[in-house]
C-alpha cells in the first residue's frame, strides 16, 4: 500500500526505526524513532517529500490522487501527515 512506500523513504534514508503505523480506512499515523533527533527530523522530511508535502503542510490532511491509489494499491484516499 502507499503508506509503506512513504515509510520506506524515511527508513532507508536515515538511521531510524519504525515506532508505530496506525492505518484506518481514510487516515493514519506514522511514527519513527532514533537516537539522533536530526535523523528523526530528516526521516520526517523524507516521508513528507515522498508524499509530495512540505513541512508547512504537515498538519493538513494529504489526499492521494486516484492514480497513486491504483498504482500503490491503497484503499481509501487520505492520510494525515
Amino acid at each position: 500500500i502507499a503508506v509503506n512506500r512513504l515509510l520506506d523513504a524515511g527508513l532507508k534514508a536515515c538511521d531510524v526505526k519504525p515506532g508505530a503505523m496506525i492505518m484506518e480506512r481514510s487516515y493514519g499515523t506514522l511514527e519513527v524513532h532514533g537516537e539522533d533527533q536530526g535523523q528523526v527530523r530528516e526521516a520526517g522530511a523524507k516521508i513528507l517529500d515522498a508524499a509530495g508535502q512540505s513541512q508547512g503542510e504537515r498538519g493538513r490532511t494529504m489526499q492521494l490522487r486516484p492514480s497513486e491509489r491504483h498504482r500503490h494499491g491503497a484503499v481509501g484516499g487520505s492520510y494525515s501527515g
